[in-house]
C-alpha cells in the first residue's frame, strides 16, 4: 500500500476490498472509484485494515466540516428567506402606494417565486445529503472507534436481519469475522441509499454482543444464593 495516500481527502479512502482466491490478488477500492491489486498476504490485509481505522480520524474531521457546512447553508437559507419576504413586501407596497393593479402585483409575486424557489429546492436537497453523509460517518464511527465488533464469528443472518433483500442477497458468507463485516460496512457505506440497512446493522451487532456475553458467572453467582 502506498504509506504516502493522502487520508485526509475523503474520496481517497478505502471504502472495501476484495480477496480473489484464484489469482492470489488483494482488490482495493477506493472511494473515488478507483481500484488498485497488490499480491494477496496477510499481512497486507491487516494492513489495509489498519489504514480503514485510521481513516475514521480523518472521517471524524470531515464530520466536524460537514457541520460546518450545514450551518452555513441554514443560515443562508433564512437569509435569502428574510431577504425575499421583505423585498416582497417592500415590492407590493410600492405597487400599491403608485395605484397599480392586481395583475401588477401578481407579476411581481410569480417573479420572485420563480427566483427564490429554485434556490430553496437546491439548498434542502444539499442539507439532505449533508445529514445522510454526517450519519453514514457517524455510523462507522460506531463500528470502528468505539470497538463495537468483537473478536468472534457473526452470523449473517443475525448482523444482516431486518436489512434489505438487496443487501443481504450481497452478503456471499455465513459466517462473517470483524474484519469481514467491517469490510462490508464500508462497501455498503459508498451508497447513500444504504443508510437505513447500516443503520440496521449497528443495531444488530449491538444486540449479537449482548446476547453473545458469557453468563457463566452470573450464573454461578445465582446458585450460590
Amino acid at each position: 500500500m502506498n504509506n504516502k495516500l493522502d487520508l485526509k481527502n475523503p474520496k481517497n479512502h478505502i471504502a472495501y476490498y476484495e480477496i480473489i482466491d484464484d489469482t492470489q490478488e488483494i482488490i482495493v477500492h477506493l472511494k473515488s472509484g478507483q481500484t488498485f491489486y497488490y499480491p494477496y498476504s496477510k499481512e497486507q490485509e491487516r494492513h489495509i485494515l489498519e489504514i480503514i481505522k485510521k481513516q475514521i480520524e480523518y472521517s471524524s474531521t470531515y464530520k466536524e466540516q460537514l457541520k460546518g457546512d450545514r450551518e452555513y447553508s441554514h443560515n443562508l437559507i433564512f437569509l435569502i428567506t428574510a431577504g425575499v419576504l421583505i423585498i416582497t413586501i417592500m415590492a407590493i407596497l410600492f405597487t400599491i402606494g403608485h395605484g397599480a393593479n392586481m395583475s401588477k402585483i401578481i407579476n411581481v409575486g410569480i417573479t420572485v417565486f420563480c427566483i427564490y424557489t429554485p434556490f430553496i429546492f437546491y439548498q434542502n436537497y444539499k442539507l439532505a445529503k449533508i445529514r445522510k453523509e454526517i450519519k453514514r460517518i457517524e455510523l462507522l464511527e460506531d463500528v470502528i472507534s468505539n470497538n463495537l465488533l468483537k473478536d468472534n464469528n457473526y452470523s449473517k443472518e443475525n448482523i444482516f436481519s431486518n436489512t434489505s433483500s438487496k443487501t443481504q442477497a450481497s452478503i456471499h458468507k455465513d459466517s462473517l469475522t470483524k474484519n469481514d463485516i467491517m469490510n462490508e460496512i464500508g462497501r455498503l457505506s459508498l451508497d447513500i441509499k444504504n443508510l437505513k440497512d447500516l443503520r440496521t446493522i449497528v443495531e444488530n451487532i449491538q444486540y449479537t454482543n449482548v446476547l453473545n456475553q458469557d453468563t457463566e458467572k452470573e450464573e454461578k453467582k445465582y446458585l450460590k444464593k
